[in-house]
């Protein structure tokens, strides 16, 4: 009896002990409406979200910081219907510091978005340094790290390698594997042609040619494991 005792409050500290889920914070205040015009706009600070003609693919990769090749499932109107969302906390409302949480919520509230996350072996592109070595220059800056991307140009202070990855992989919308066992912080410049084909500019390299010329790094594309968004169910929201 004495076992079955034990056992028993051991089997109840175990059950006490798991943490709890919390709920995502949500805005106080949200709308989600149909938009015809076709203009997209998505703006997110503190507390607020606005988008403005965007589908619903758009805002996943905005909520979830997804890529376009890691969302699968969901039906065609995900990526032809665009809608005007917007979210914002009352202003006695401290809680703004999690508004990506808050835009999941009113997405998964409002569209009724049920998903999952499973591995799956995709294109991905491997990071490498080109033979002759890195040409990235170690970084003397104490401040944070700062650093902007416009159409063919990349520039970073104070930057790790991870995140030269994270503006990468956002330009050519691929997972990127670190392979160059870089530890650094680095000053980084890199500019080459958005255009492709004819429409190239000739006084400038492809993205590809410019991250070895320039930075002394190499991409390669092979397959590899990542982690996919994977939409199990999804309803168009009725207009409030």
């Amino acid at each position: 009896m004495a076992k079955l005792t034990l056992l028993c409050v051991i089997a109840s500290i175990a059950m006490f002990s798991k943490p709890r889920q919390t709920q995502k914070p949500s805005f106080d205040v949200a709308s989600v409406k149909p938009n015809l015009s076709g203009n997209g706009f998505m703006d997110t600070t503190p507390g607020r979200f606005i988008a403005t003609g965007v589908p619903l693919r758009m805002l996943l990769r905005e909520a979830y910081s997804l890529m376009d090749a890691q969302i699968v499932g969901g039906a065609g109107w995900i990526n032809s219907d665009r809608w005007d969302v917007e979210g914002k906390v009352n202003a006695d409302n401290q809680e703004t510091s999690h508004t990506r949480e808050m835009v999941q919520s009113l997405i998964e509230d409002r569209f009724q978005l049920k998903f999952h996350h499973e591995t799956r072996d995709l294109p991905v592109y491997e990071l490498t340094v080109a033979n002759g070595g890195t040409k990235m220059k170690l970084s003397a800056n104490p401040n944070p790290p700062r650093g902007r991307m416009g159409r063919g140009n990349i520039e970073g202070t104070g930057w790790s390698v991870s995140n030269l990855i994270k503006f990468l992989s956002q330009t050519l919308d691929r997972p990127i594997v670190d392979k160059t066992n870089l530890k650094g912080l680095y000053d980084i410049t890199l500019q080459w042609s958005p255009e492709l084909g004819p429409a190239a500019s000739p006084d400038q390299p492809g993205v590809f040619t410019a991250i070895q010329e320039q930075l002394g790094l190499k991409l390669q594309a092979i397959k590899g494991p990542v982690e996919v968004f994977v939409i199990d169910s999804v309803l168009k929201p009725t207009e409030n």
